[in-house]
């Protein structure tokens, strides 16, 4: 290839590229013409890298080919209308199009700590599985009240928080799999399930429901939302639909 010549047969769309890129605003066909150009001078930059690998040449369009998809795609500031508009409306629409989702994964998550509390309540293996009668006593009195207890009340809230961040985190990022939200779910109605029939073993079930109301409605409200999340990603994959 001549890159001579290559470079004056193709000069006036490159110039003019730079011309619509520098532009502050372009018309309908003027953004039609940027994106026909664009994909020229990308073409023009494969042929050049391909044929006659002028390093020189291969800077020039590169450049212009990187300006050119900057302009394409756009770039967003982070404003306080963008933020206002991402907590009144993206985050509730959101939440509204997994309502069924975050619904079917409370009703499941609900009852299967349900069967795990009365059967490990009814079962003495169960129940001995979980530790020696010391430690379940030692547990009921005191280790359950002093885990609400121990911590000042920032640092009790930041350390709740933290695990909500982290189960949700797991349960959105590992959606795909479809087993990580299964999994959390299932573990955190497990620890649950426990947890209340070890307490009513003891005749502390309204103790368990006094101390565990007040945090536990909005954190198992996090990971139902987070679990139903991740499952919908997982289903979205498998079942996509038309669109």
């Amino acid at each position: 290839m001549d890159l001579d010549a290559f470079s004056a047969a193709h000069r006036d769309q490159w110039e003019r590229l730079d011309v619509l890129v520098g532009r502050g605003h372009l018309s309908g066909a003027e953004t039609d013409e940027l994106v026909v150009l664009y994909r020229t001078c990308a073409r023009h930059l494969s042929r050049v890298r391909s044929a006659a690998p002028d390093p020189q040449l291969i800077a020039e369009l590169s450049s212009r080919v990187a300006a050119a998809r900057g302009r394409l795609t756009g770039t967003r500031e982070v404003r306080s209308h963008s933020v206002r508009r991402f907590v009144l409306q993206s985050v509730p629409a959101a939440l509204y199009r997994i309502r069924w989702w975050t619904c079917g994964v409370m009703v499941v998550e609900i009852a299967l700590a349900l069967v795990v509390g009365m059967w490990t309540l009814r079962s003495p293996e169960a129940m001995s599985a979980l530790g020696s009668p010391e430690k379940l006593d030692a547990y009921a009195h005191e280790a359950f009240e002093s885990y609400y207890s121990t911590y000042s009340a920032p640092d009790f809230a930041a350390a709740v928080w933290t695990n909500n961040a982290r189960i949700a985190a797991i349960c959105v990022a590992g959606g795909i799999t479809g087993f990580l939200p299964l999994y959390m779910l299932y573990q955190n109605a497990v620890v649950v399930g426990r947890a209340g029939a070890i307490m009513t073993d003891h005749d502390m079930l309204s103790v368990f429901l006094s101390l565990i109301s007040p945090h536990g409605l909005l954190e198992l409200t996090c990971i139902f939302i987070a679990g139903a999340a991740g499952l919908k990603l997982f289903w979205t994959m498998l079942v996509p639909g038309r669109r």
